[in-house]
């Protein structure tokens, strides 16, 4: 059960929870007009399938935003090298913009 306390002041509303269950409290950006790229499956065990209308670049960050995979043109990302854990996918169009940033889970080989 959550309880929740509202306080309503001219600018804002603060609000003090004394207990919540989060759910899909996952990460996602898609540039307008770019709804057609599909990443999946999330959790994925290696193979990350990127769907997309054009060639896309993908970039696979960890949650520091270091560099892990960086791959050009490509329907798939293989992430089986990787260690289990979330892991933040970038998606860019061939002239170099982000078109969707999605937030993906490794588990289990």
């Amino acid at each position: 059960a959550c309880v929740a306390n509202p306080v309503a002041t001219s600018n804002a509303i603060t609000m003090t929870v004394n207990s919540a269950r989060l759910a899909n409290t996952g990460v996602s950006y898609t540039a307008a007009g770019e709804a057609t790229v599909r990443v999946y499956p999330n959790p994925t065990h290696s193979i990350l399938f990127i769907e997309s209308k054009a060639p896309v670049n993908v970039t696979v960050t960890d949650i520091t935003g270091r560099v892990l995979i960086h791959s050009t043109q490509e329907t798939f990302v293989d992430m089986s090298a990787l260690v289990n854990g979330l892991y933040i996918v970038h998606i860019y169009n061939q002239e170099g913009a982000l078109i969707r940033v999605e937030k993906v889970v490794k588990e289990g080989n």
